[in-house]
């Protein structure tokens, strides 16, 4: 009766035994796809159409740039951009890009200065002294230089304003609100930064490599990047091909 017990309960524990691995894999494979903020990795993706159409092609290049530097999606600064001055285009002089200009440069009543309008004094305060950046390896900072603009923003939105690192679109929103301001006008601009950015994106989820040594600490605020160039993880699934295995786990079936 023993010996009969014995040979019933060897399949059972086989079984069990050839469980593990396959529950330790899903289980990482769930860390792996649920974590996006201090692994360095940030939702990414090719513009939309609406993207080409509505975006100037320098400042769209410098928007990838920048979200694949520091870690937010490039369609959030692409919709502050666009809700500050028309990412470049408002004739207002305060607006006016200027590539290579050094400084704070023409500045609106509150005290805002550049296609981004970062605060450089006055009621807007100064963002532009302690967070401005020479994105373009220049040898300037200047508020109106449009990849310095962009890249002090995306500082200015981790370091000030409480942007996570790695999130999706959505999760930016209380960002975007604290960059405007407060009260029901700041409410409104978030609100419109996220539809903005929404329809910047498209449906595919690339997937844009850190800074190297970036963690969630300095978001590779000091981490060099290559200049003009989008890093896109080896081994990214792209649209239209079939998911790839991980972990020698095909997702795909």
């Amino acid at each position: 009766m023993a010996t009969q017990t014995r040979t019933r309960l060897w399949p059972a524990l086989l079984a069990g035994l050839l469980l593990i691995p396959v529950i330790v894999g899903v289980g990482l494979i769930a860390a792996l796809i649920g974590s996006g903020g201090c692994d360095g990795v940030a939702p990414a993706g090719p513009p939309s159409k609406e993207a080409n159409r509505d975006i100037p092609a320098d400042f769209l290049t410098i928007y990838q740039q920048a979200g694949a530097k520091y870690q937010i999606p490039w369609q959030i600064l692409a919709g502050i951009g666009r809700e500050e001055c028309d990412h470049g285009r408002n004739p207002d002089p305060s607006c006016t890009p200027r590539p290579g200009a050094s400084g704070r440069g023409a500045a609106n009543s509150a005290g805002a200065a550049g296609p981004l309008q970062i605060g450089v004094g006055g009621a807007a305060g100064n963002s532009f002294g302690p967070r401005g950046v020479d994105a373009n390896a220049d040898g300037k900072t200047g508020a109106h230089d449009p990849a310095d603009a962009i890249a002090t923003a995306a500082i200015i939105l981790i370091k000030d304003k409480g942007a996570p690192v790695g999130k999706g679109i959505d999760a930016y929103r209380t960002a975007a609100r604290a960059y405007n301001g407060s009260g029901p006008q700041a409410e409104a601009y978030a609100d419109r930064v996220i539809a903005d950015a929404h329809t910047y994106a498209t449906g595919a989820n690339a997937v844009a490599n850190a800074a190297p040594g970036a963690t969630c600490g300095d978001a590779g605020l000091t981490s060099g990047g290559v200049p003009g160039k989008v890093v896109i993880a080896p081994g990214a699934n792209r649209p239209g091909g079939g998911l790839q295995k991980v972990l020698g786990i095909d997702l795909a079936g």
